[in-house]
């Protein structure tokens, strides 16, 4: 079982992390991260990549859900007895939070161009990411350590447009 909380509840909301919680019945302790002599012992591991997706149809089609990074593990006991692993894990969504910016002086650069700049400064979505140029031209922009997520919400009020990230973790 699992349930997806995303970082918005509207598009004019400011951006949160998006949550998965995924629960996996371990009667014999196979997702217990304390379980050192299984097969899945060392993978267990916060900041291990996990994702969600579905398939569909003969020909699978696969529709990303979730994509992000397992933030803990605990094991506890359902009403039966059982034992169940709660994998609680959170999108990139909730770095962007935590990330500071490490600018340079942009000069003359629309404001799409911009939030490409400072998400690749960050290392963030390089191949996957598709960002209209903008409108506005920012004669100068200077974000030093600032949260990224800040900044990119003030560009993306000053468009009157929105960014999202996708199932996929683009």
């Amino acid at each position: 079982d699992y349930s997806i909380t995303r970082g918005r509840s509207s598009e004019l909301d400011r951006m949160a992390g998006g949550q998965a919680v995924i629960t996996l019945d371990t009667p014999c302790g196979w997702f217990s991260p304390a379980n050192i002599s299984g097969s899945l012992a060392g993978s267990l591991l916060p900041g291990r990549a996990i994702s969600i997706s579905w398939e569909y149809g003969f020909a699978p089609s696969i529709f990303p859900r979730f994509t992000g990074k397992l933030q803990s593990i605990s094991v506890e006991p359902d009403v039966s007895g059982q034992r169940n692993a709660l994998l609680v894990c959170s999108d990139i969504s909730n770095e962007l939070q935590r990330r500071e910016t490490r600018s340079v002086l942009y000069q003359n650069v629309k404001s799409g161009c911009l939030a490409g700049s400072l998400l690749t400064d960050a290392g963030y979505f390089t191949t996957c990411r598709a960002i209209a140029d903008g409108q506005d031209t920012y004669d100068y922009a200077y974000f030093e350590k600032r949260k990224l997520d800040e900044v990119l919400v003030d560009i993306e009020r000053t468009e009157f447009g929105f960014m999202f990230i996708n199932g996929a973790g683009a």
